[in-house]
């Protein structure tokens, strides 16, 4: 079964705008539509493999910068204009398996009934920012073994990158600032030490 991963906080795909993130390896274009749908799409156009990303979100689905084909919410070509403006629904951008919960967008690579899990929200709790890190998954999940107070998952970028997402909860007589400071202090701690190799 393959697993679904965090691969956007939900407040970083913003409505009229395209997101980017990569999942093992895989660029993701992230956008919301007009019925405030969050979408994630593999960021790569089917016609010369530009990025979507550098494209514009129109609402109804997104619209490649290079040719400017359009390309519908189900990831269908509906319109391209050196054809007479004419759609080709066999023409298919790659739509990406994903949920929006908790605060996060969610995705899977290949079709699963695989379900999110470990970042649940409660109330009081702290969402930290994202942490990218040059360093193997495997190496930073060892690293964190054992940390306590802290809901984290280690999402693959690509072979030798990851991505850290987190939520805690405040420390007791602390303020949810100087504890995000905290964590976010112990985690770029962690960033460095695993870049330098110690």
């Amino acid at each position: 079964m393959t697993a679904s991963y965090p691969v956007a906080l939900l407040r970083d795909v913003q409505t009229a705008s395209i997101a980017r993130a990569r999942l093992e390896g895989v660029d993701l274009a992230l956008w919301r539509d007009d019925e405030d749908a969050v979408h994630v799409w593999e960021d790569r156009c089917p016609h010369r493999g530009v990025r979507l990303s550098a494209g514009r979100n129109l609402g109804h689905g997104l619209q490649g910068v290079y040719h400017g084909w359009t390309f519908g919410k189900d990831g269908s070509a509906t319109n391209v204009p050196a054809e007479g403006n004419k759609a080709f629904p066999d023409i298919r951008v790659r739509t990406i398996a994903s949920e929006v919960r908790d605060g996060f967008v969610w995705a899977c690579l290949a079709d699963s009934d695989a379900k999110p899990v470990g970042l649940e929200e409660s109330a009081g709790s702290i969402l930290l920012r994202p942490l990218h890190v040059t360093a193997p998954v495997d190496s930073v999940r060892a690293a964190m073994a054992g940390w306590r107070d802290l809901a984290a998952i280690v999402t693959p970028s690509a072979s030798n990158t990851c991505v850290i997402y987190a939520r805690t909860t405040p420390i007791a007589g602390q303020a949810a600032i100087e504890t995000a400071r905290l964590w976010n202090f112990r985690l770029c701690e962690l960033r460095r030490s695993l870049e330098r190799g110690a």
